[in-house]
């Protein structure tokens, strides 16, 4: 029983340190509800609709009343139509899909209810997200179902009109014709017996007495052969259609798999710095190394500055071996702008130093470094849509991303990539990034002890 004090001794060096606890029971716990929460409506799917799109109604008949009905109907599919008890006009659509509130935007053009009455060719706009492709593409399938069968019945409704017409028209020509033809005969015997009638003493004239003519039915099996066969044809080319617009601008590009993962790995990746900046600070306060160099003529903000550039550096070449990876082994676009990504590069890099900083003046152990790091570094991550895509959150979790670097970094080079966007669309995203960092530079500059 030797080994009891020893035992005694490291729970209590655990216990004392806070890190070790958050590594060991707050991490998980934030881990867990973080990605359950992110996830919930994916598992939610076969009760709640999990996706929502936005439709613009510029018809606004009983036909596309109809098809939205219809649409409401698909599982998986919440269909928004208004906000805030505004109605969604066509100018819209560009708003709606790129703020990423909606993956797809579909709008009902006028006349619609006209001319799918009328047996007419009419075409829904669908304007999708790129960066939210495979969600749309999904939708976009579900629209072409809808919309199949839906005009299916119209189309069926008007054979079936016509047909019936072109029965009592035939049944109508044909029985004029035999009232005609028996009323001429029966015209014709009567004058007869009426003159032979007449040439006897005392005859009377002959009275005719009205006859009627009885429908004979027609055939009728060649017109259902060819109801069937118009109605199947109706459903394999329908009368409305969709057509994809990938955002609003022609450059835009089917996204692929590439363009869609290394942003989001790239983001959460480059913020693994901060484990570095804390181990670097805490090795060199240990060994005295800040007291040798603060003894010298060297000012703190030149160690201080000395000590982040690296960091610095280090991000932003992470960036680019990245990107460089992905287009020149992978051959994925790097969108229209270049000048773009630098920009969120170097705002990425500089937010991801200044967060490490901070971490660096927070740790006193080894320990801490690895608790408190992963902790932020992972939580950011699965918070700011690196992990999950940030469609499939809850509304609340969308909201909650917005107070994280990952967000905003990710989200702009979505943007860069796969939206066909420039630098000027994106300058807000930097601003957000750069002012990050400089909050958590100032807290870092507050916080720091060289000589502790």
């Amino acid at each position: 029983m030797k080994f009891l004090p020893i035992v005694k001794k490291d729970l209590k060096l655990i216990l004392k340190d806070k890190a070790a606890m958050i590594v060991l029971f707050l991490l998980p716990v934030m881990f867990i509800s973080v990605m359950s929460f992110a996830l919930m409506p994916v598992f939610n799917g076969g009760h709640d609709p999990t996706v929502s799109i936005a439709l613009i109604d510029l018809d606004k008949t009983e036909e596309s009343k109809g098809f939205i009905e219809r649409l409401r109907d698909v599982q998986g599919i919440t269909v928004v139509t208004e906000s805030d008890g505004t109605v969604f006009k066509e100018s819209d659509a560009e708003r709606l899909i790129l703020g990423n509130s909606y993956p797809m935007a579909v709008v009902i053009p006028q006349e619609f209810g006209k001319k799918v009455k009328g047996n007419e060719k009419v075409t829904l706009g669908g304007f999708i997200d790129p960066a939210q492709y495979n969600t749309s593409s999904i939708i976009v399938k579900a629209l072409e179902g809808v919309s199949s069968t839906y005009s299916a019945l119209f189309t069926i409704e008007n054979m079936v009109d016509n047909q019936i017409a072109e029965v009592n028209e035939a049944v109508n020509d044909r029985v004029t014709e035999m009232s005609d033809l028996y009323e001429e005969k029966i015209d014709e015997l009567t004058a007869e017996l009426d003159k032979l009638a007449q040439s006897f003493p005392g005859g009377t004239p002959v009275e005719r007495e009205p006859i009627e003519v009885g429908y004979m039915g027609l055939e009728t099996e060649s017109m259902r052969d060819t109801l069937l066969q118009q109605a199947n044809d109706s459903v394999g080319e329908p009368l409305i259609t969709v057509k994809e617009y990938l955002g609003v601008s022609e450059k835009v590009e089917k996204p692929d798999a590439f363009q869609q993962n290394v942003p989001g790995y790239t983001v959460m990746f480059v913020f693994f710095i901060v484990m570095f900046a804390g181990r670097s600070f805490l090795a060199e306060r240990k060994d005295g190394t800040f007291r040798r160099i603060l003894s010298a003529p060297i000012g703190k903000w030149n160690l201080f500055i000395g000590k982040m550039i690296p960091n610095f550096l280090i991000s932003l070449i992470q960036c680019f071996v990245m990107f460089a990876i992905g287009h020149f082994l992978f051959k994925m676009s790097l969108g229209n702008s270049i000048l773009g990504l630098i920009g969120i590069s170097l705002c990425l890099a500089w937010a991801s130093t200044a967060i490490g900083m901070l971490i660096a003046s927070l740790v006193k152990s080894e320990t801490q470094i690895v608790g408190v790091s992963m902790m932020i570094v992972l939580t950011l991550a699965a918070l700011g849509g690196t992990m999950v895509p940030l469609f499939v959150m809850p509304d609340l979790m969308q909201k909650i991303a917005l107070f994280t670097p990952h967000a905003w970094a990710l989200t702009g080079y979505q943007s860069l990539l796969v939206r066909g966007m420039g630098l000027s669309d994106v300058w807000l995203n930097m601003l957000v990034l750069f002012l990050f960092g400089m909050a958590f530079i100032t807290v870092a500059v507050w916080r720091l002890r060289f000589d502790e």
